[in-house]
């Protein structure tokens, strides 16, 4: 198996736990509440503080790469993720919220943010595709890792399956980093797939601006606050979708069948997304999968019981493609050529959403003892942030990056 694939299998298998975990903190908030008798609001200050050290690791992302390579780091992020679930095994809140910090790091360093950059490292044409696949398997962990969470919360206590959890993830984790990940291809005095494709791949570099004149263009900062919107009101859905579900009126095991639901539905979005980011461009691929995901929130107050809950499961999960949707609008746009700090700005923009989000959806439920206030305004911003990718990836936003590109090199 050349290295080029056995990175792609591996960069699946990475964050189908690492993600997959992430997803299953939604049926741990409730439990850890009731363990250390706080509110919804003050437990998901968990998921702000994981925001945060994912905020950290996204902006800090390609010089830790570049200091210790990929397979050193994913097998920190595995020993990350075990130290959270252990501190809710043997911990108390003080040291569960400091902990929270470790399994934002390593739901990035070992997730969506190092498994991008290290396709892009390898795939230098279809990238797109291939990134779409992460999907596949965040889906695959979310339908086995979830209910499984659950059933163990149920039968053996919020500790131990706590411990169970964490051991399993940060063992597969480690694994995957050491035996299946490679570093640049440099490293091996390897190229990576399709670089032989010329034609390609030199249509992928619009632009060569560097990232202090691409921070100063508008298309980056609508980017970047489209990134910000949809994961804000995502993250505010993803870490409190449990205790959600539950308040349509159905128990927590129907719940987590729901969030099993959400991801078998979202599996064929990635892979959707990214062909059609490749063939119609990043501003249709993002109208295309997530109207239906803003339109269902909108709608949210008219949703009820398990059918409402399953319906809310299917059509949001389009919206998991906001995990793709920077790195590909970014690229799109400004070419490969500030790829690793590109990625690394658009997994902090949703790190922000995902810090703002998840105690928002808390105080609106602690408010008005629903989440239907957030849910609604959360519909409202995710369409704003699509219209902005639109806006900001279409063919005149391109033209104007060239021609700042064109401008700059003429003074020069």
């Amino acid at each position: 198996m050349d290295r080029a694939r056995k990175v792609s299998i591996g960069s699946i298998l990475m964050v189908m736990v690492a993600i997959g975990s992430n997803v299953s903190m939604s049926v741990y908030l409730l439990p850890i509440c009731r363990l250390y008798d706080i509110s919804i609001t003050e437990g998901s200050f968990i998921f702000t503080i994981a925001g945060i050290g994912a905020l950290v690791s996204s902006l800090a992302i390609g010089k830790i790469l570049d200091a210790f390579g990929i397979k050193k780091v994913v097998a920190a992020s595995g020993v990350m993720m075990f130290l959270f679930f252990a501190s809710i095994a043997f911990m108390g809140l003080p040291f569960v919220y400091a902990a929270s910090f470790l399994l934002g790091s390593a739901s990035v360093l070992a997730g969506f943010a190092s498994a991008q950059v290290v396709i892009t490292w390898w795939y230098a044409r279809g990238s797109a595709k291939v990134m779409g696949f992460l999907g596949v398997g965040t889906g695959f962990g979310g339908i086995f890792i979830v209910p499984a969470a659950a059933w163990l919360i149920e039968n053996i206590g919020v500790r131990k399956a706590a411990l169970v959890h964490g051991s399993f993830a940060g063992i597969w984790i480690i694994l995957t980093g050491i035996f299946l990940l490679s570093e640049h291809p440099s490293h091996y005095g390897l190229e990576a797939s399709g670089s032989d494709d010329k034609a390609e791949t030199e249509a992928k570099k619009i632009t060569g601006l560097v990232m202090r004149d691409i921070k100063g263009t508008l298309q980056f900062w609508l980017i970047f606050s489209a990134c910000f919107l949809i994961a804000l009101a995502f993250m505010g859905y993803f870490n409190n979708a449990s205790a959600i579900y539950q308040g349509m009126g159905i128990t927590a095991i129907q719940a987590s069948l729901c969030i099993s639901i959400y991801s078998i539905a979202k599996m064929a979005w990635g892979p959707i997304y990214g062909a059609l980011a490749d063939k119609k461009g990043v501003g249709i691929a993002t109208l295309i999968c997530m109207m239906p995901s803003a339109i269902i929130l909108v709608l949210s107050p008219l949703l009820k019981g398990f059918a409402g809950a399953a319906v809310l499961a299917v059509l949001i999960a389009p919206a998991t493609v906001v995990g793709m949707l920077g790195t590909l609008a970014f690229i799109s746009v400004f070419g490969t050529r500030e790829s690793g700090t590109l990625v690394g700005l658009s997994h902090a923009a949703t790190s922000i959403g995902g810090i703002i989000g998840p105690p928002l959806a808390g105080f609106s439920y602690d408010s008005t003892g629903s989440y239907i206030t957030f849910l609604v305004i959360g519909g409202i911003l995710m369409m704003s942030g699509t219209l902005l990718t639109y806006i900001s990836t279409g063919r005149k936003a391109i033209r104007a990056v060239r021609n700042k590109e064109e401008s700059i090199n003429t003074i020069s």
